[in-house]
């Protein structure tokens, strides 16, 4: 997919499909996710997809992605965060910024070299 599309269509197509993949675990007690909302869960997809695509564009490694995501339920495992529509959104922006920034700059540097 990634060589038939760019990067942010990329990231746009896959982002609702891994949403989709993590909806049962909204239904499963004991879960981090249970009783929370897919909305919100949903937005938070959408940033970490663009920032496990650039992590893959840049560095070619699946290892790397997987490493992130696990980093990033660590994270989610080990503090308490108040997961809001707002603060989502915010953090969210902030890794499509990066995320596409990211790409832009190791793109136009593998043009130069």
């Amino acid at each position: 997919m990634e060589k038939k599309f760019k990067f942010i269509l990329f990231a746009i197509i896959v982002a609702p499909i891994w949403a989709l993949w993590h909806l049962p675990l909204f239904f499963i007690p004991g879960l981090g996710q249970y009783g929370t909302s897919f909305g919100i869960f949903t937005i938070g997809v959408i940033g970490l997809t663009f920032a496990i695509g650039a992590v893959r564009k840049i560095t070619g490694n699946v290892f790397l992605c997987v490493l992130f995501h696990a980093m990033v339920n660590a994270e989610y495992g080990v503090f308490i965060f108040e997961n809001t529509l707002h603060k989502n959104i915010i953090i969210t922006t902030i890794l499509i910024i990066l995320s596409i920034l990211s790409v832009i700059i190791y793109e136009r540097k593998k043009k130069v070299m």
